[in-house]
């Protein structure tokens, strides 16, 4: 449901939304079972395009490919899940990590942090940036930023440099 619009009256919320989306809500409602939060700004194709070519030019500059510079950066400043988990099912893991929506992902991977004595491994789950918000993804931007400027490749986008 889109809502359009929404004040207090008193003790009472009003909310503005299409009579028929809110009909619908309501028919479906089961206490607790939403919640409401704050929509946030997606991030801009551009952001994303200017990332992966500062990724291809740290890469040409470096020796490597623009995958793996992207995924040092996801370890570097990147989020993560901190979890334990079984040896055995440590490799299974990994691949289901990493096509989790059935598609193979280039930065959801895994790294085992540590071995316990109890047959268990400590690993970082890393997400992609395509689940980052535009705090987390300006942060992996600017990690990739320093590390080109590092390298003395023009960091200014096409639209600067005109």
């Amino acid at each position: 449901m889109n809502i359009l619009g929404a004040k207090r009256e008193g003790g009472n919320l009003i909310i503005a939304a299409p009579i028929s989306d809110i009909m619908k809500f309501l028919l479906k409602f089961k206490p607790g079972e939403y919640e409401i939060v704050k929509s946030s700004k997606k991030r801009s194709n551009e952001a994303n395009n200017y990332m992966w070519s500062l990724a291809e030019e740290i890469a040409k500059a470096t020796g490597t490919i623009k995958e793996d510079v992207y995924r040092h950066a996801v370890r570097q400043v990147g989020s993560f899940y901190s979890m334990e988990i079984d040896k055995s099912e440590l490799d299974q893991f990994k691949i289901d990590w990493a096509s989790h929506d059935g598609k193979n992902k280039i930065a959801w991977f895994v790294d085992v942090i540590d071995y316990a004595d109890n047959g268990r491994v400590l690993v970082f789950a890393y997400k992609g940036s395509s689940v980052y918000n535009t705090k987390e993804f300006s942060r992996l931007v600017d990690f990739i930023v320093s590390e080109a400027k590092d390298l003395d490749i023009e960091t200014l986008t096409p639209a600067e440099l005109e």
